[in-house]
């Protein structure tokens, strides 16, 4: 009995043991995964554009959402998106930012019209997002036409087939599931599998995407080839990957609608004695752990799968003592129907009839539902059909690589296979292991940031400072160069649109004449958008829009669309403005024509005096409480422009200037900082065009994409044809307390085929994506 006991109580003793080790390893991966996912915060982005395609001279309306990947709830704060687009070289072609408050923006891009047609990748990001893969931008790509349809050219990959074994890795004397992807098969495709003696180990037809599924079983040391077959006849031949001694194989049983029942590990030569957790992970946080511990005679483990896996693409992978990944796998659970969204409106028409539309969105239990959501309303005869739907962006494309095949998915069964192709880019172990902090911080605001240089092209020395003047904005900042000639100017103030920014240097009160200035762009960023070529069709959009610009512009006096520039206007006086005045004034019309500049300040400039000293001009301002020096020069606002340029100044014929004003007051000069330290002369001429000398020291920065709201067309005159396309775009609107939201808009001309959309996102964190077809015919507007 005694015996018996002592049995007992050893046996609890290596259960309990046991049971320790998995609870520790458990709570260890659990509490790592806690830190990196807390740490991290990782981030998703939405973009929808207020109509599915666009030409070229086109301006598109778009909305952003910035989003908390792991509950879809919107970021709170203020934070800077970067928007870049970029061609089929990889080349940006344009740059912007969007200040984003509390997860939301609004603003509109213009597609140049001398860009060519062709394709063009939208790639959006937020400095925070740089600490994941760059893979997990948001993504869009667009077709600008011409006249003609485009058509992407195929990529000449010489990787005809792909294969990939479930799990990660082939391991020999095991069963592994292995995964073959082909390009451009057939009905009458099939794979076969060979071994060094030709003999077939295994064959099966491909599925209508081109993708199959094999189980093999490799033997130690032998070699295995893949052909491809079509209509009987060899088009491609490959080998398998190298196979692995030792190792795990996974693979993740389905059921019939691709619901994932059983998770089947096995393994050959693995060390016994190490222990091994089966984790399950998602944006939210871990799934689950299961220890997974194999006996001498045990090599396979099938693990029963939980019915309520969360919706959505979830990582499964299996770790070792160290947490070091053994094999992996993405999986993807089906997303039910969970949302009831009705719309409340007429499935008919008339043309410029008044639709009035009422949503309402509840859960399947019929309760309301708070949600944010964008409308857009196009002629679906038009536009060719969107692919633009944030459920698919938020739950696959924002947590895969780019692949362009999810645009269009085809079926989970689909997606379940496509996914043993990728890897998880969102999960960086080696930052769980080392707890490593991000490397890059939200930003708030916008930076103007990089290095100066001299003449020579080497940097410029330390604490050399560096002076930037908003021209549209009337608004200095200053900065100091660091020992590499590295700045950093923060703005505090929000700057919207195409700036034109002048900048100067000194040292030590004297100016640097000789400098150059490189700004910083955003490095991370290395893109490129597919190759499309013109073909012999005509795009139906890009003709309407050429066809509408040309009408529009005909009726432009009726609709009184017609302005004129004011040519008379002194482009200096928002500087005198700004300044309070000037302090002396000279009117060139009250004055004989003097010959030269030097001579016109001699003799009538009250304060101003030039001299030579070594050669070289100088203009000094006898500013009030500071004397001047023959180290600095004044600042110069000529037409509107900004320069220290004196030889320039002097050069000007004082038989074109009309005005010549200067400010001396040093209570004036601070508004404009170190540039205002030697004074200010503004000067007005007649042709208003001054050369191109302020180039050297000036350039044009893009700030914020303006925030601004499309106007609801309620009406047209009679007399004015209205070509609308695209009806209506509200890109924020919510659902009152019953979980309704009521809009209107106005029919064109256009008679056809036309959708509305909804796309939003409830405040529980679930996107939604809803259309509703209607038609409109012609209504006789005479009387």
């Amino acid at each position: 009995m005694r015996n018996a006991i002592l049995f007992l109580s050893t046996s609890a003793f290596f259960a309990f043991g046991f049971v320790f080790f998995y609870e520790d390893t458990s709570g260890l991966i659990r509490k790592k995964y806690a830190q990196y996912i807390s740490t991290y915060n990782r981030a998703k982005i939405d973009i929808l554009f207020s109509q599915p395609s666009y030409s070229r001279g086109d301006t598109a309306f778009f909305r952003l959402y910035y989003l908390n990947a792991s509950d879809l709830s919107f970021k709170k704060g203020i934070e800077v998106i970067h928007l870049n687009i970029f061609d089929n070289e990889g080349k940006e072609i344009l740059a912007s930012e969007l200040l984003v408050r509390d997860g939301f923006s609004k603003a509109n891009l213009v597609f140049p019209r001398q860009l060519p047609p062709g394709a063009y990748l939208i790639i959006a990001h937020s400095d925070w997002m740089k600490n994941m893969d760059e893979s997990l931008y948001f993504k869009r790509e667009i077709m600008l036409t011409d006249r003609k349809k485009l058509k992407v050219v195929t990529e000449n990959d010489n990787k005809f087939i792909e294969i990939y074994p479930e799990g990660g890795s082939l391991i020999e004397e095991v069963e592994n599931n292995v995964l073959f992807k082909l390009k451009n098969s057939n009905s009458n495709s099939e794979l076969i599998i060979k071994n060094s003696l030709g003999d077939i180990i295994a064959t099966t037809p491909l599925d209508a995407h081109g993708m199959a599924e094999i189980k093999v079983r490799p033997k130690n040391g032998e070699k295995y080839s893949v052909e491809y077959l079509s209509n009987k006849n060899l088009v491609a031949k490959s080998l398998l990957p190298n196979v692995k001694k030792e190792g795990l194989s996974l693979q993740v049983l389905m059921t019939d609608n691709f619901r994932p029942t059983n998770l089947v590990v096995r393994t050959k030569g693995i060390d016994l004695n190490n222990k091994y957790s089966v984790v399950m992970i998602n944006a939210s946080g871990i799934v689950f752990v299961i220890p997974l511990v194999f006996g001498i005679d045990d090599y396979e483990k099938s693990i029963p799968l939980s019915k309520n896996l969360p919706r959505g693409i979830s990582q499964i992978c299996i770790l070792d003592n160290d947490l070091k990944v053994q094999a992996e796998r993405l999986i993807f659970v089906g997303i039910e129907d969970e949302l009831s969204i009705d719309f409340e409106m007429s499935d008919f028409y008339r043309t410029r009839e008044e639709v009035d539309v009422r949503v309402s969105i509840q859960d399947q239990d019929k309760i309301p539902l708070s949600a944010k959501f964008s409308v857009r309303v196009f002629n679906s005869s038009i536009f060719d059909s969107s692919d633009e739907n944030i459920v698919t962006n938020l739950i696959f494309s924002s947590d895969l690589p780019f692949a362009r095949e999810l645009n269009n998915m085809k079926s989970v069964e689909w997606l379940n296979r496509h996914l043993i192709t990728q890897k998880c880019n969102w999960i960086d172990f080696e930052s769980i292991l080392l707890n490593s902090r991000p490397l890059f911080k939200p930003t708030s605001y916008q930076v103007l940031s990089g290095v100066a240089y001299n003449s020579q092209s080497t940097p410029v020395q330390d604490s050399t400072l560096i002076t930037f003047f908003l021209k549209n904005e009337i608004l200095g900042y200053e900065g100091y160069a660091n020992q590499s000639g590295r700045f950093q100017v923060p703005l505090q103030y929000s700057l919207f649109g195409a700036q034109d920014i002048f900048y100067s240097a000194s040292f030590n009160g004297r100016d640097i004449n000789d400098i150059t200035i490189k700004l910083d762009k955003d490095s991370s960023c290395n893109f490129q958008a597919r190759t499309a070529v013109e073909i012999e069709e005509l795009d139906v959009y890009a003709n309407y829009f050429h066809s509408k610009t040309v009408i529009d512009n005909s009726y432009g006096f009726y609709s009184g669309k017609t302005t004129f520039n004011n040519l008379k206007a002194n482009p200096n006086d928002p500087f005198e403005e700004e300044l309070g005045g000037a302090d002396i004034t000279v009117n060139l019309k009250d004055y004989v024509v003097f010959p030269t500049m030097s001579e016109l300040i001699r003799e009538v400039v009250r304060s101003v005096e030039h001299r030579k000293i070594k050669g070289k001009d100088i203009i000094r301002v006898y500013t009030t409480q500071k004397r001047p020096n023959n180290s600095s020069q004044p600042l110069y606002i000529i037409d509107g422009i900004l320069t220290k340029n004196t030889d320039y100044f002097l050069k000007l014929n004082p038989e074109d200037v009309l005005t010549l004003k200067v400010i001396k007051d040093s209570n004036k000069l601070t508004r404009f900082g170190s540039l205002g330290n030697n004074g200010i002369i503004m000067v007005e001429t007649r042709t208003r065009y001054w050369g191109k000398s302020h180039e050297e020291k000036s350039f044009y920065y893009t700030g914020f994409s303006d925030t601004i709201t499309t106007k609801v067309i309620n009406s047209y005159p009679a007399n004015i044809p209205d070509l609308r396309a695209s009806l209506y775009w509200n890109p924020n609107l919510m659902t009152n307390d019953v979980g309704e939201s009521h809009f209107n808009f106005r029919i064109s001309d256009h008679t056809g085929d036309f959708v509305i959309q909804i796309q939003g996102i409830t405040q529980d964190g679930i996107p939604f994506f809803k259309q509703k077809n209607f038609s409109v015919v012609f209504k006789n507007h005479q009387k």
